[in-house]
């Protein structure tokens, strides 16, 4: 086993670079979420004065794991006499990740049109470069006032719509300043609460398959507070760890405004409880938004998360739950009853044990998007959660992300409309959990510091009978699969792996190769009219990614 692991590991970082090459680019296809893509997004991470101070154990032996840091009480600012108050930190970040899909069996506009979605392939190459500079005062109003900035440019060869092939990016460019009064915070940041359900910046999560986006941006003036700060003069996280937190925001981008022209604002309330091993929170955020056709959104989304972790010597346990409604109204969808638009209800979440140590972890996580057996009804009941949010590999990142652009393909065929329907574009998933529940169990193996193998599973059902939105309208409105099955629920099984292996070069400069895997055998759901099952599907996917701080 000593001498296997590391092989094993050597041909990881090998086989990761020819995967990102050796590829064969397909036009972008979706997923098959049945109903309508109007699922209102969440904002940002009020978090006030900081974030948790202990990293997980895994997170640890990760070299690229984004762990926010506490502000430091006042009785830990330096005090010698050549210490400074004044803190720099920059990071350089380039990744390149290549995919591999086998092919994926739709439907086009008539039923005997096949498709055949794939194999489909392709590259995206992502760089970064940032850097934060704070000052940490030892007085007791002015506590810490910190700029942050990080900029992208990523590249797809074959771009996955509606994301341009290339494009430069400002994620991050910010200052912060934290004083008794509260945190202040003004511009670009990324959106981020609970457990990822609503909201989520991309970073990293040991216990997940695939690589991340994590490029959901806003613009935003935010006040936070932590009330016990006003009563003492230590560290108020210890006195008593309760935030209340506003923010506006400007969407600059997120899963619900991917598209030029949208025009997003969240107006956010928030409740956060951040003890030393209980974590809380009770989250409330107003979303309008008009696209560029001038069709728009308002929605109320109400978010409540609760997280346990139990840390001891030898490993830790953890327990996890958050939960999401939201109801509003939109008039990016239409039917012939509703031509004003449609009504908003919707909701999911997920709950999970995680136990673990410095070998190894095992998660449990049940999760649930509510569907929509009806669409165009006058309620769209369909929840997606945030994009960045993995469950496995294939099912949801693969396969419902194509069949969905399949879907949004069909909606606009000229011979069943004269022209696209409006909000046609806001189909595709783009690789989001939605209309599921699911148990995704993974064990996370770590038999070296700088190796760790992942195995999972994901089994699926519908909550409700699965209805693609244009099979449905074919059928009269009777909830039909995207291949035609009528009335199932089955959204099969799915098996992943992975291999992560990373160096240490250099003080500070770190390369990390991984490669996931992940075969999904359909249910019923996927079933053509006859009741001929669809074909099952693999997924291969690679990543390199080296990265320096300094």
């Amino acid at each position: 086993m000593h001498t296997f692991v590391p092989l094993i590991c050597a041909l990881a970082v090998v086989l990761a670079a020819p995967l990102a090459l050796a590829h064969e680019p397909a036009p972008d296809s979706g997923t098959p979420t049945p109903a309508a893509p109007v699922v209102p997004a969440a904002a940002a991470d009020p978090t006030p004065v900081a974030a948790a101070a202990d990293a997980t154990p895994l997170a640890d032996l990760h070299p690229v794991v984004e762990v926010p840091a506490p502000v430091p009480a006042v009785s830990t600012v330096p005090t010698g006499p050549t210490a400074s108050p004044w803190r720099f930190h920059s990071e350089i970040e380039q990744r390149f990740v290549g995919e591999k899909t086998s092919l994926v069996e739709a439907l086009g506009p008539l039923p005997t049109e096949l498709t055949r979605l794939g194999p489909t392939g392709g590259l995206e190459a992502r760089s970064r470069a940032g850097f934060d500079l704070s000052f940490v005062s030892s007085g007791r109003w002015m506590r810490k006032a910190q700029v942050e900035v990080l900029a992208q440019m990523r590249y797809w060869d074959v771009p996955r719509a509606p994301l341009d092939a290339s494009q430069l990016s400002l994620l991050r460019a910010k200052a912060e300043l934290t004083t008794l009064a509260g945190q202040f915070t003004l511009g670009r940041t990324a959106s981020q609460w609970g457990l990822g359900v609503l909201a989520t910046d991309g970073g990293y999560d040991p216990m997940q398959f695939g690589a991340k986006m994590g490029e959901n941006a806003v613009t935003r003036l935010g006040w936070a507070i932590l009330p016990a700060a006003l009563f003492t003069a230590d560290d108020p996280y210890t006195a008593f760890p309760l935030a209340i937190a506003v923010a506006y925001d400007q969407v600059a981008r997120d899963d619900l405004a991917p598209f030029a022209g949208d025009r997003a604002t969240n107006l956010i309330g928030a409740l956060l409880y951040r003890g030393t091993e209980l974590q809380a929170g009770a989250y409330v955020v107003r979303r309008n938004q008009t696209d560029p056709a001038a069709l728009d959104l308002q929605a109320t989304v109400t978010d409540g998360f609760v997280r346990y972790r139990k840390t001891a010597s030898h490993g830790w346990v953890e327990f996890a739950a958050e939960g999401v409604y939201a109801k509003g109204h939109t008039a990016w969808l239409k039917s012939p009853a509703q031509p004003d638009g449609l009504d908003i209800a919707q909701w999911g979440g997920i709950a999970r044990v995680e136990i673990g140590g410095r070998r190894g972890a095992l998660r449990l996580e049940a999760g649930a998007a509510s569907a929509d057996a009806v669409p165009l009804n006058g309620t769209l009941r369909s929840f997606r959660f945030a994009a960045d949010h993995h469950v496995g590999l294939v099912l949801f990142g693969q396969v419902q992300r194509q069949l969905s652009v399949q879907a949004q393909h069909n909606l606009s065929d000229p011979r069943f409309s004269g022209q696209s329907p409006a909000g046609v574009e806001r189909v595709p998933t783009l690789g989001a959990v939605t209309q599921a529940t699911y148990l995704h169990p993974v064990a996370r193996l770590q038999p070296y510091k700088n190796v760790a193998i992942l195995l999972g599973a994901v089994w699926a059902q519908s909550p409700a009978d699965v209805a693609d939105p244009f099979r449905s309208f074919l059928s009269g409105g009777k909830a039909t699969g995207p291949r035609g099955a009528v009335g199932k629920r089955d959204l099969g099984m799915e098996l992943d792996t992975a291999i992560e292996c990373s160096a240490h070069f250099l003080a500070g400069l770190v390369a990390v190769a991984r490669v996931d895997a992940g075969v999904w055998f359909p249910g019923d759901a996927f079933d053509d009219a006859q009741g001929q099952p669809m074909a099952a599907v693999g997924a291969l996917q690679g990543q390199v990614q080296i990265r320096t701080d300094f």
